[in-house]
C-alpha cells in the first residue's frame, strides 16, 4: 500500500498521468474531470474543506477569505457541549449557539474565534493547543493580554 501512495505522490508533484488531475485539487480537478463531477467537489471558494460540514463550521468557511479553511475562524468551542459555560463567559453563547447542529447564533462565535486565531497567531501560540487549553480555562484573552 505504502509504494502506491509514494508512487501517487510522485505522479502529483511531478503532474504526470492521474497526478496531473489531482494537483489541481478539488474544485480543479472536478473542471477537468468533467461530467458534473463539480457537483461532488466539496469546496468553498475552491478551497477544499475538511470532513466538518456543521452549521458553524460552514458559517466560518464562508467567512474566511480562503475558503474551506479550518485554521482561521471555526468555532471550535462549540463541538462540545462542556464547553458552555466558557462559550457564554467569552462571547455570550446561548443555548442557540453551542447547539452544534442549528444555524442559530452563530456569527458572535465565529466572530469571536476569528479574533482569537489572530491573536495566537501574533503571539507564535499554535492554535491547536490554544483551542485545546481553551477548554480547560487555560489560555483565556484575559492570559493573552498579559503576554
Amino acid at each position: 500500500m505504502l509504494a502506491y501512495v509514494e508512487q501517487l505522490i510522485e505522479l502529483v508533484a511531478s503532474g504526470r498521468g492521474i497526478g496531473a488531475v489531482l494537483a489541481q485539487v478539488t474544485k480543479g480537478a472536478a473542471e477537468l474531470l468533467g461530467n458534473h463531477a463539480d457537483k461532488y467537489a466539496l469546496h468553498m471558494k475552491g478551497m477544499h474543506w475538511p470532513a466538518h460540514s456543521a452549521p458553524p463550521f460552514v458559517l466560518a468557511f464562508s467567512l474566511s477569505p480562503r475558503g474551506g479553511d479550518f485554521l482561521k475562524g471555526v468555532p471550535h468551542l462549540l463541538m462540545q457541549a462542556i464547553n458552555s459555560q466558557t462559550s457564554k463567559l467569552l462571547f455570550g453563547g446561548t443555548r442557540k449557539t453551542v447547539n452544534f447542529k442549528s444555524h442559530a447564533d452563530k456569527g458572535l462565535a465565529v466572530w469571536w474565534h476569528e479574533n482569537y486565531k489572530l491573536i495566537l497567531d501574533s503571539l507564535g501560540i499554535c492554535f491547536y493547543l490554544g483551542m485545546s487549553l481553551l477548554n480547560h480555562g487555560k489560555l483565556l484573552p484575559s492570559h493573552l493580554a498579559a503576554a
